[in-house]
C-alpha cells in the first residue's frame, strides 16, 4: 500500500484469511488521505479531515469504525484490531486482541499525553509526550515491560511479538522476542538512526546517510539490502518483506518470496509488445505466402 502525493491510495497484492482471499484494492472514492497503516488482513486511511476509512477482513470488527472516530491524528493496525489517536491525545480502540481473537480491546484509562501509537500481532504500544512508552494486550510480561533506558523516545514501532523504539540520539533500544525466540536487539554499532521499521522477524533502520541497516531473520531475503540501495528517504516493513521509499520518488520492493504485482501501466506495455510482435508475425505470413501463390504457374 502507498500513499500518493494526491492524497490517492494505491494497493497491490492479495488479502489472505484461512481459506479466503479478499480484495485489497482501496474503497471507491477514497480521497484527501494523508496517512495509511496495514495490517494482516485490514487496512485504514486518514482523511485530511481527522475521519477513518477501513476496509479488508471484518472477522473481529477491525474495520467497524466507531462514530466518535473524529479528530484524529494518527492511526495503527494490529492482526485483528485497529488504533486511532485523536487530537487531545485519547486513544481509541477497536477489534479484538489474541491469537483466538476473543480478547476485546480496551485502553489503559490511565493512558494520558499521548502523541504516538503503534500496534503490534495482539497488543498495541503508545508513546508519551515526555518520551516514554506504555504497552498493554496480549502480551507476555517480557514484551509490556518496558526497559529503563527506553527514555527520550521519538519514535515506536510494533512486531509479532516485540518492540523497537528510536531515541532522540539516534540510537534504536529493541525488547520482546522473535517467534523462534531470537534476540531483537539493534546491532551494537548502529547510530545516526532516523526511522525504524519491524516485520514478523526482521527489522530496518534507515539512517541520516540515506542508507538502510536490517538486522533480524533473514526468511526470504528480508535481511539481504538490495544493490545500489541508497538516496533512501522513507522505510515501510511488513511482515516478510520490506519497501524503501528513494529520493526520486522511486519504491523498492525487496522481497523473496512475494514480488511485487506488475502495475497497470507494466501490464498495458507488455501487451502492447507481445500485440505488436503478434501482428508483424501474421504480417509477414501473409507477404510471404503472396508471393508463394504468385510464382505459381496458371494452366
Amino acid at each position: 500500500m502507498a500513499l500518493k502525493n494526491d492524497g490517492t491510495v494505491t494497493t497491490w497484492g492479495a488479502c489472505l484469511q484461512g481459506n479466503g482471499i479478499f480484495n485489497v484494492a482501496t474503497p471507491e472514492g477514497l480521497s484527501n488521505v494523508t496517512a495509511i497503516a496495514a495490517g494482516v488482513w485490514h487496512s485504514l486511511a486518514l482523511r485530511a479531515d481527522g475521519t477513518v476509512a477501513a476496509w479488508g477482513y471484518n472477522g473481529d470488527g477491525e474495520t467497524d469504525v466507531p462514530p466518535d472516530a473524529t479528530n484524529i491524528v494518527a492511526i495503527a493496525c494490529g492482526s485483528s484490531h485497529s488504533l486511532a489517536l485523536k487530537s487531545d491525545g485519547k486513544i481509541l480502540c477497536w477489534g479484538a486482541e489474541g491469537a483466538s481473537h476473543d480478547k476485546i480491546v480496551s485502553v489503559p484509562s490511565d493512558l494520558s499525553n499521548i502523541v504516538k501509537i503503534a500496534a503490534g500481532g495482539g497488543y498495541s504500544v503508545a508513546m508519551r509526550s515526555n518520551g516514554t512508552v506504555r504497552i498493554w494486550g496480549d502480551a507476555p510480561n517480557w514484551l509490556t515491560n518496558v526497559p529503563s533506558d527506553a527514555t527520550n523516545i521519538v519514535e515506536i514501532t510494533a512486531g509479532g511479538q516485540y518492540c523497537l523504539a528510536l531515541k532522540s540520539d539516534g540510537r534504536a533500544v529493541g525488547w520482546g522476542a522473535d517467534v523462534n525466540g531470537s534476540s531483537v536487539a539493534p546491532p551494537k554499532d548502529l547510530a545516526n538512526v532516523i526511522a525504524i521499521g519491524a516485520g514478523e522477524q526482521h527489522r530496518l533502520a534507515l539512517k541520516s546517510d540515506g542508507t538502510v541497516v536490517a538486522w533480524g531473520r533473514g526468511w526470504g531475503g528480508t535481511t539481504v539490502m538490495p544493490n545500489g540501495l541508497t538516496n533512501v528517504i522513507a522505510i515501510a516493513v511488513g511482515g516478510y518483506h520490506s519497501l524503501a521509499l528513494k529520493g526520486q520518488k522511486e519504491i523498492l520492493h525487496h522481497a523473496k518470496a512475494w514480488p511485487v504485482s506488475p502495475t497497470p501501466h507494466n501490464r498495458v506495455s507488455l501487451l502492447f509488445w507481445l500485440s505488436l510482435v503478434v501482428c508483424l508475425f501474421i504480417f509477414g505470413w501473409m507477404i510471404s505466402r503472396l508471393f508463394r501463390q504468385r510464382g505459381k504457374p496458371v494452366c
